[in-house]
């Protein structure tokens, strides 16, 4: 049929399996475990067993999906399956690839880019049938279940509560480790860290990248493909917010905060904005709010200390003037 390739460890041809060269099995009664991300499943039946291991990959994104033979109580690992553009994956042996198969068609091509028609008819049939028992997608609050613990602690440190939308899990692991790393920058360059009382996390909405809720402590941010620095800066600017809001019932913080402000409009940055004729009147009175200019000078001066260099979005603190949140921090 197919797969007539081999190792030292395995070699299949037909019906007929030969492991280390001296153990032969019956396909249809050897034992496979599917290892889908930290799930295993033990399955009989070679051929079936990988169809069937295609299918749940077509259907259901795993990032880390891997077909083993078990042996004499060992685990070999022989299939790997890669998600690859254009809605394919990709079934590696020894991380060569062996053939391209499509998600939704179940078209099967070999290495050459030969359609293989045998292979394609008996996983489309697999695929039709596990389709239709597949289980509805979760609901919004159903991304934590497909988290394992270790997942779901990621943010523990960091974070008090946090909650995220439904996206797909490999999406959902990007923006925590983003999240996750942009939360240890702030543990490291601020004398005081403050783990936020509640993050909402949010698919990607157009034009926005995050808001600060005072009346729930809330900081929600919103997912941005491939622009792992634009979610950073984003975390830093409500960050800003927040620490601003708590701090607020502190009287002597309020006046150096007042003090702050003050400095900060005789500056150019400010200026620059204040004498714009481009912005609107609306747009200027907001970015030139006491509670607005601060949460971007926290901004700035996270970006500075991290990459020591201004940062290059528009309306950015200089260096000097960013260096100036120093005198809030020492409150």
């Amino acid at each position: 049929m197919f797969l007539t390739t081999r190792n030292d460890a395995f070699h299949i041809e037909q019906s007929n399996i030969l492991l280390f060269e001296k153990y032969y099995i019956e396909e249809s009664a050897c034992t496979i475990e599917l290892y889908l991300d930290e799930k295993r499943v033990q399955l009989k039946g070679f051929y079936n067993s990988l169809y069937t291991f295609i299918a749940q990959c077509s259907v259901t994104h795993h990032p880390v999906a891997t077909f083993s033979i078990l042996y004499n109580e060992q685990t070999i690992p022989l299939f790997r399956l890669k998600e690859m553009r254009g809605n394919k994956l990709a079934l590696l042996f020894e991380e060569q690839t062996l053939y391209t198969i499509g998600k939704s068609s179940a078209v099967v091509k070999n290495k050459d880019g030969q359609y293989d028609e045998e292979f394609s008819k008996k996983l489309e049939a697999v695929l039709v049938t596990y389709k239709m028992n597949k289980p509805s997608l979760p609901t919004t609050t159903d991304l934590f279940a497909l988290l394992s613990s270790k997942e779901k602690a990621m943010l523990s440190p960091y974070v008090v509560t946090w909650n995220i939308d439904y996206m797909p899990k490999e999406k959902a692991l990007r923006f925590l480790t983003t999240l996750v790393d942009s939360c240890s920058l702030l543990e490291k360059h601020l004398h005081s860290f403050v783990r936020i009382p509640f993050l909402q996390l949010h698919n990607g909405l157009k034009g926005s990248n995050g808001y600060f809720d005072p009346s729930k402590k809330t900081i929600g941010l919103y997912y941005k493909y491939d622009r792992p620095l634009l979610m950073q800066s984003a975390l830093f600017h409500e960050y800003g917010h927040l620490l601003d809001f708590l701090y607020s019932e502190n009287a002597h913080y309020i006046e150096e905060r007042r003090k702050l402000y003050v400095q900060l409009l005789r500056m150019p940055t400010l200026k620059k904005i204040a004498a714009s004729k481009q912005l609107s009147t609306e747009y200027i009175n907001y970015l030139l709010c006491i509670e607005e200019v601060i949460a971007r000078l926290f901004e700035s001066y996270m970006h500075v200390q991290v990459y020591n260099e201004v940062s290059t979005k528009e309306f950015a603190f200089s260096i000097e003037e960013s260096q100036l949140y120093t005198s809030l921090l020492k409150n």
